[in-house]
């Protein structure tokens, strides 16, 4: 049996709106511990080295109430899932992303960080799959999703720009590069504004897309009024707060197919989301550092000073 995690030990009581915040995600059925876990190795493990001590995993998702059984439970799943690799030293486990993982929260990440949307050129790009074989669509629709395009209609995915290099990448790394066809279009050849704007939101599901925005503004508001009011905030709250906040805005983002600005309503709720994801993830990064260097451990030792990748997440 490996070494035992330590506890997690406060210096000081949980801020209360943090509790709050715990409680929402803990009481939500089921948790996703294999989803929470690939968050923090996108969001902490990834600036660090990329490597964790299971020990520390068991510590870190223990702030949120999640016991050590599920967390070693969920990270075998992820590596029987391609997304972890795991290595030994004596009797501690390491675990870190396989390149697919890697390249997956990648592409979100070019997304979550993202300080704002790009400029839309107003040119959509159109994916046809039309020699995907049936075993590989699913995994196909998915990825495609992950990446933010949207069903525009039956057969037709579709994404606002004209950029083609990341989807070019990604259907050659499914082996599907000769069985997509890639398309550029207008609008204009998308018909009427009014009428595509009726298109999405009904193939689209934005109105749950944005109900769940509206849910994740609703959540982490008390947070930035408790952190506004807290004269000093303790590194775990900042952790804490982070990978949560983290977590629940990629979900969401996994979600969202990028529509411009130009076809959402003005109150689109993803814009205010944005602008709390940003302010909120700028107020507790200090303080989580603090956490991960003097608690998280790597192969090396106390997980290290971030990549300098870490200074610029949503600033570009």
């Amino acid at each position: 049996m490996g070494a035992k995690a330590s506890t997690p030990e406060r210096a000081r009581p949980r801020l209360a709106a943090v509790d709050a915040l715990v409680e929402d995600f803990a009481s939500r059925r089921p948790i996703r511990c294999t989803s929470l876990i690939v968050t923090l190795f996108g969001d902490v493990a990834s600036q660090h080295g990329g490597v964790i001590w299971l020990g520390s995993l068991v510590e870190a998702l223990g702030l949120l109430g999640i016991d050590e059984r599920l967390v070693r439970t969920s990270t075998f799943r992820l590596v029987q899932e391609g997304w972890l690799e795991a290595s030994r030293e004596g009797r501690r486990s390491y675990y870190r992303f396989t390149p697919y993982g890697r390249r997956e929260y990648a592409r979100a990440a070019r997304r979550i960080y993202a300080r704002d949307r790009p400029a839309w050129d107003g040119n959509w790009t159109l994916l046809l799959p039309v020699a995907v074989p049936d075993s590989a669509r699913e995994n196909f629709r998915r990825s495609v999703l992950w990446a933010g395009f949207g069903n525009l209609s039956s057969g037709v995915f579709a994404h606002p720009g004209s950029d083609t290099s990341s989807i070019t990448e990604l259907l050659a790394e499914l082996g599907l590069a000769d069985s997509v066809v890639i398309m550029r279009a207008g609008t204009d050849a998308l018909q009427s504004d009014r009428l595509l704007r009726d298109v999405l939101w009904k193939n689209w599901e934005l109105e749950a897309l944005a109900a769940a925005y509206a849910r994740f503004v609703q959540r982490l508001k008390p947070v930035r009024s408790a952190l506004t009011r807290a004269r000093s905030l303790s590194p775990e709250d900042c952790f804490t707060v982070r990978l949560l906040l983290i977590h629940e805005y990629r979900r969401i983002l996994l979600h969202d197919t990028d529509v411009p600005a130009e076809l959402l309503p003005a109150d689109w709720p993803g814009l205010e989301a944005r602008r709390l994801a940003t302010e909120l993830y700028a107020r507790v990064a200090a303080g989580s550092l603090d956490y991960v260097g003097s608690r998280l451990q790597g192969a090396s030792g106390p997980l290290g000073v971030p990549a300098e990748s870490f200074s610029k997440r949503f600033r570009q």
